[in-house]
């Protein structure tokens, strides 16, 4: 289990399980202004590790969100985005398992205007723990 895994899964929860497209992903680019639907963005922000655990070979937890941002085509209402992001909610349940990781919780902010879109930014939140192995890079 690592946080990457986590990254991936939830990678594979908005293109297999939601089919959401287009996607704009970390580092790679996407031209909006050929976009006549809504587009996605995905961002993993992780946390800063603790350990809960005592001694050197205790658990290591990574704590940490996923965005995922909803960009609906401004001036349509809200009703349609916000079904969409109801979506997404949903496939994200507290207590999934995501590449070994737990969601804690999954929430929407609220929507805003954002040049020709409407913007509503989801969070994921989630939970890793790793037990230490020795001699083991457990990152």
């Amino acid at each position: 289990m690592s946080v990457r895994e986590v990254e991936q899964a939830a990678v594979t929860v908005v293109t297999e399980e939601l089919e959401l497209g287009p996607v704009a992903w970390e580092n790679w680019p996407l031209d909006t202004d050929g976009i006549e639907g809504p587009w996605y963005r995905v961002t993993s922000l992780p946390g800063r590790p603790t350990t809960p655990g005592v001694g050197e070979l205790g658990a290591r937890r990574h704590t940490g969100i996923v965005q995922v941002d909803v960009f609906w085509p401004r001036a349509q209402g809200d009703g349609p985005a916000k079904a969409k992001v109801d979506d997404i909610i949903g496939a994200f349940s507290i207590g999934r398992n995501i590449g070994g990781g737990v969601v804690q919780n999954a929430y929407r902010s609220g929507g805003r205007i954002d040049g020709a879109w409407y913007h509503i930014p989801i969070t994921v939140a989630y939970r890793v723990d790793v037990i230490q192995e020795e001699g083991a890079n457990n990152e």
